[in-house]
């Protein structure tokens, strides 16, 4: 149990360490796609950030708490900090759904999406993340175009869920980049943390993991935490 959540937050931390560099990348190039991305990035990674420090701190148990024990305390403290450091959720959500009403914006955000997998098709084993990562572009696309046309109030109530869809894929996206470098290497470490992480996003809260899956396998979980 303990191997599963530990495994959990370092692909979230992956996740979330591959997005920030990428959008430090769109702003030392000026990228225009940072407007979309860079907003997104101040709610999601700062959510999971208080997320994976709860995380920490239930894994050790009481001491996990005592503050004088470890700095988690003072780290959950932070991180709901940063959430609203740059304004609420619903604002920076607010930022992000403007910019993906901006066409010029828009595009710019979806050619990097578009990028993400070139040359995956090459490789047999990246055939079901590959679709899967397609369908929710296209998903994601749709809501963005339509997204001006919905009604005002049920627009609004979505935001946020859309935004972490939208932080979702991207790092999807991210992560089968590198699973495509590793591969051309003979080399399968990005392609096992890609099967990682899609089997977080599909995990429903209560469910059982199934013995096909890499969370049932001790030797994958403890590659995954040694990174």
């Amino acid at each position: 149990m303990v191997a599963k959540n530990l495994a959990t937050m370092k692909l979230k931390q992956m996740a979330a360490t591959l997005c920030v560099f990428q959008s430090w990348r769109y702003v030392q190039e000026k990228n225009i796609a940072e407007d979309v991305l860079v907003p997104a990035l101040k709610y999601t990674v700062s959510v999971h950030g208080s997320w994976m420090a709860r995380e920490a701190i239930l894994v050790l148990g009481g001491n996990g708490i005592i503050m004088d024990f470890s700095i988690l305390p003072r780290l959950m403290n932070d991180n709901i900090i940063n959430e609203t450091w740059e304004g609420t959720h619903n604002i920076l959500g607010d930022h992000v759904m403007k910019a993906l009403r901006r066409p010029k914006l828009r595009d710019a955000f979806f050619r990097e999406l578009d990028s993400f997998d070139a040359g995956a098709e090459q490789f047999p084993q990246l055939e079901a993340a590959i679709r899967y990562y397609r369908d929710r572009k296209q998903q994601l696309k749709e809501y963005a175009r339509d997204s001006g046309s919905k009604e005002k109030n049920l627009f609004e109530m979505n935001i946020l869920p859309m935004v972490d869809f939208l932080y979702e894929t991207f790092s999807i996206g991210l992560f089968l980049r590198e699973a495509v470098c590793d591969l051309r290497k003979n080399d399968d470490t990005f392609f096992l943390f890609l099967q990682a992480y899609l089997e977080i996003l599909n995990r429903k809260a209560d469910q059982m993991v199934s013995a096909d899956q890499v969370f049932s396998r001790m030797d994958k979980l403890e590659k995954i935490i040694n990174y």
